[in-house]
């Protein structure tokens, strides 16, 4: 199945803790490998609500998630950068040696040379 859908939302519905209505209702959608999905609207439309939902910080009410095979991050237009190493802020750099990491450090359009800096 090269083209299936490796994101599936279907008939979602989702609310915040202690809130009326939910945030997203009956929302369905189909996310395909090397696609670009562009979420618009206005303030409280659920832009945010649903990569909530996606990186499972807000639960589903109803239908269904179904993720197969992704993994998803995400970068906040004000990221917090904890104190310590260039490794202490990503956890699966653990893994990684120098090299690896300097390489994902340049693609990334950081300096390879952060590394020099433990800290």
């Amino acid at each position: 199945k090269e083209n299936a859908p490796i994101i599936r939302l279907a008939g979602v519905t989702a609310r915040w803790p202690g809130e009326a209505s939910p945030i997203l209702n009956d929302l369905s959608l189909e996310i395909h490998p090397a696609s670009r999905l562009l979420v618009v609207g206005r303030t409280g439309a659920g832009k945010s609500s649903l990569l909530s939902l996606l990186l499972g910080f807000l639960e589903v009410e109803g239908g269904r998630v179904e993720m197969a095979g992704c993994r998803l991050a995400y970068v906040p237009q004000d990221p917090v950068i904890l104190p310590g190493s260039i490794r202490d802020n990503f956890p699966d750099a653990a893994a990684a040696n120098d090299l690896e990491l300097g390489r994902v450090l340049a693609q990334v359009g950081l300096s390879p040379s952060l590394l020099d800096h433990p800290d």
